[in-house]
């Protein structure tokens, strides 16, 4: 789920991650250049992530998540909309 708000705000609601951190999880994830693309961490995301594609949305909540650092998390189809090299990125990411 993305709002139309902030990047920073769509990745960490609670406010309680660095701006440190949401760059380091946008790294991770590979989001550097569409959230450049938006403005930054202040740009704005539309309603529903609509100005991301599939693929980038499903890879902006991943970079949400590792930002809460849960011990657990469950993924259903967490790659169906993503190209092939952002899957295997993505694998690898859960993997490490």
């Amino acid at each position: 789920m993305l709002f139309h708000e902030t990047v920073a705000y769509n990745l960490d609601p609670t406010g309680k991650s660095t701006e440190r951190e949401m760059r380091k999880a946008v790294e991770t994830v590979h989001l550097s250049e569409a959230v450049q693309r938006l403005g930054g961490l202040s740009g704005m995301v539309t309603e529903g992530g609509k100005n991301l594609s599939a693929g980038q949305r499903q890879l902006f909540c991943l970079a949400r998540a590792l930002l809460r650092r849960s011990k657990i998390l469950a993924l259903d189809e967490a790659t169906s909309s993503i190209s092939k090299e952002d899957d295997e990125l993505v694998q690898r990411m859960l993997r490490e």
